[in-house]
């Protein structure tokens, strides 16, 4: 079977190709315009997101980097103003603030 094949391909004659047929073939691709038009809300919604995952994952890399390079952490911020001024925490912390 496979050496029948091989004939009948062998045996065939080239296609006859003009010096403008790259051309026509990009031509008629650009022509064709998209296969599936997006209609969706989810379809638009999802383009959307993929593309505005990588800025959000470079938005969230710079902002860790920044909470640890400035200590802007809660627990810190707490434990500074008690050792400080313990008066004045135990006021806040009475008071609910």
């Amino acid at each position: 079977m496979e050496r029948l094949i091989k004939q009948a391909y062998g045996r065939r004659k080239p296609a006859p190709l003009d010096d403008q047929w790259q051309t026509k073939v990009m031509h008629s691709i650009l022509t064709r315009g998209p296969l599936r038009a997006r209609t969706g809300f989810f379809d638009v919604f999802g383009h959307v997101v993929w593309r505005l995952a990588p800025v959000s994952c470079v938005l969230i890399a710079v902002l860790t980097a920044c909470t640890f390079y400035l200590d802007v952490l809660p627990d810190y911020e707490m434990a500074s103003i008690f050792l400080e001024h313990p008066v004045e925490f135990t006021l806040m912390e009475s008071l609910g603030i």
